[in-house]
């Protein structure tokens, strides 16, 4: 079987691009990211409670009465393999949780979230950054149990803008603050061995009623491996 030009430079590209370390992304690294960019679309019928998308997908805000801490929506598009990169604007919101994950039919993120989430959020009124999922760290250190489901990140710069990376293919989630067009800052990468469906996943939290926007790209990724639904 032969493999296409596009997938065997996807193939090596996925080979040597390495994002253990945090800090600053150099251009070389995020060109790379960057040739993975999808758009990526909310899904209304996927919203939990309180919460509005715009008429174009590309926005959530609460507008509801408090039921949940973190109300949810999903990406329409699903990734089953490949390398996949979108961002998402956070502004100067006090509360938020980003990431992807496997569960289709929930609504509603759980505070401590079992396994089949990978998330960056923000919470306690603007004070608090942490990595959440059963899958924390790369290398955790020895202080670190396994039971934990939360680690604090500590940031050098303000975040208003949250890009992510999916490498299927590796195994890696990686979340970059995106300071501004010329400084991007990795902040965390989750390790996992995907074998299911991920969704993106979306919360603008339930305690201010600023929306959570997806940017919108130049143009559409050509990714074989991305389904809508």
């Amino acid at each position: 079987m032969s493999l296409s030009p596009t997938i065997l430079t996807q193939l090596v590209t996925c080979h040597f691009l390495s994002l253990d370390v945090v800090g600053y992304v150099t251009n070389g690294v995020w060109q790379q990211i960057c040739q993975a960019k999808t758009e990526v679309t909310l899904n209304p019928d996927t919203a939990g409670p309180g919460l509005a998308v715009n008429v174009d997908d590309s926005l959530v805000k609460f507008t509801g009465e408090r039921e949940a801490e973190w109300p949810s929506v999903l990406g329409r598009e699903v990734f089953t393999s490949g390398r996949h990169y979108w961002e998402v604007e956070v502004g100067e919101k006090g509360y938020w949780a980003v990431g992807v994950s496997t569960h289709p039919g929930e609504k509603i993120i759980p505070e401590k979230p079992e396994e089949g989430y990978w998330l960056v959020r923000l919470s306690a009124r603007g004070r608090k950054y942490e990595a959440v999922g059963k899958s924390l760290v790369t290398h955790p250190p020895p202080s670190l149990q396994e039971s934990q489901s939360s680690l604090p990140l500590t940031l050098e710069h303000k975040l208003y803008k949250v890009g992510m990376y999916l490498n299927y293919w590796k195994g890696e989630l990686s979340f970059y603050n995106i300071y501004d067009a010329d400084n991007r800052y990795a902040m965390h990468t989750f390790k996992y061995n995907f074998t299911e469906v991920v969704y993106p996943v979306f919360s603008p939290g339930c305690h201010d009623k600023a929306p959570l926007k997806i940017t919108r790209f130049d143009s559409t990724s050509n990714s074989p491996f991305r389904i809508t639904i």
